[in-house]
């Protein structure tokens, strides 16, 4: 997400999971204020919706196999 989207290719290549499964609540005694955001909300909140790395990326995690 820093922008390393050759990385990002390289591991959506390698069969990482552009939709991993965020944690349930509760699951762990510590406690984080902490939002838990999924790699494409994650994007959105950092690149927003215009910026070419931000278009980029969005790209490449929506055409993803989950």
């Amino acid at each position: 997400m820093n922008q390393r989207i050759a990385a990002l290719r390289i591991l959506l290549d390698g069969g990482c999971s552009a939709f991993p499964p965020k944690p349930k609540s509760g699951v762990s005694k510590r406690t984080t204020s902490v939002i838990i955001e999924s790699p494409i909300e994650m994007c959105t909140r950092l690149y927003g919706d215009t910026s070419d790395e931000g278009i980029e990326i969005s790209q490449l995690l929506s055409n993803a196999e989950y």
